[in-house]
């Protein structure tokens, strides 16, 4: 059975550096972190596991990074980073987690799923970003990589340190659409829609172009054409040939 060749650098204080253990040349440990490295005080900075050269752990986070901490014995986790055969991957929860440590309490800054290499989450956001009092600010749908959401927004911002919302996108397959209503709204801090642009396919087109025969805009002050009945059918418009059925909303 082959072993891992074990080779250590030294600061010129005397404290360990890096550490690293390679087989035929790769990194590679089976039995804890194939590559570490400390600060000159002996503060650890970095983790890093491999098997056969590519970023892997099955138990755990295969990259841990550390912020300098005055506290040797306390290590200021930064970073958590999940591999599976070099692919950023993780069945029951975030592949990349971004500490934010504030009066020596770590709290979660930033949350990101992947699945084999890509951003992917069904039933909820897969890239989370939270302010520096636990809010969070901005949310974002991907499924297999690509920005997406069946029933809501795949992109959702608040205020930072808030819950009022900022804006909202719909995606579909990482493109903005929405067929029903605008696929871009803005707010206020009152929580009234200050802005809306309707997107087709990720194509930006005018409250002209949406209707064409046999679809009905709302267009009263309360809705602001904010849906469409019927939907929106790019197949079925013909251009200068527009005819708009206005139509009163209760």
């Amino acid at each position: 059975m082959d072993i891992p060749r074990r080779t250590v650098t030294y600061w010129d204080n005397g404290n360990i550096a890096t550490e690293n253990y390679r087989l035929k040349g790769k990194r590679h440990r089976e039995d804890g972190p194939a590559y570490r490295k400390w600060s000159e005080n002996g503060s650890l900075l970095l983790l890093k596991y491999y098997i056969n050269g590519k970023l892997h752990n099955e138990n755990g986070p295969a990259i841990l990074i550390y912020g300098i901490s005055r506290i040797v014995s306390d290590p200021n986790l930064v970073k958590e980073m999940y591999y599976i055969n070099d692919m950023l991957h993780r069945e029951n929860g975030p592949a990349v987690v971004v500490y934010r440590r504030l009066s020596g309490i770590s709290n979660i800054a930033h949350k990101i799923y992947f699945c084999n290499g890509k951003k992917h989450r069904i039933g909820g956001p897969a890239d989370i970003n939270y302010s520096s009092d636990g809010y969070v600010y901005l949310e974002t749908y991907y499924e297999n990589g690509l920005k997406h959401r069946a029933d809501g927004p795949a992109m959702i911002q608040n205020y930072y340190g808030c819950c009022l919302k900022f804006e909202e996108r719909w995606y579909e397959k990482g493109r903005l659409h929405n067929n029903k209503k605008p696929a871009v709204i803005g707010y206020n801090v009152t929580g009234e829609e200050v802005y809306r642009h309707f997107y087709i396919e990720g194509k930006r087109i005018s409250v002209e172009d949406i209707v064409e025969s046999g679809f009905k805009m709302c267009d009263c002050k309360n809705c602001g054409y904010q849906y469409i009945e019927g939907g929106y059918d790019a197949s079925k418009a013909k251009k200068n040939k527009i005819k708009i059925r206005k139509k009163k909303h209760r």
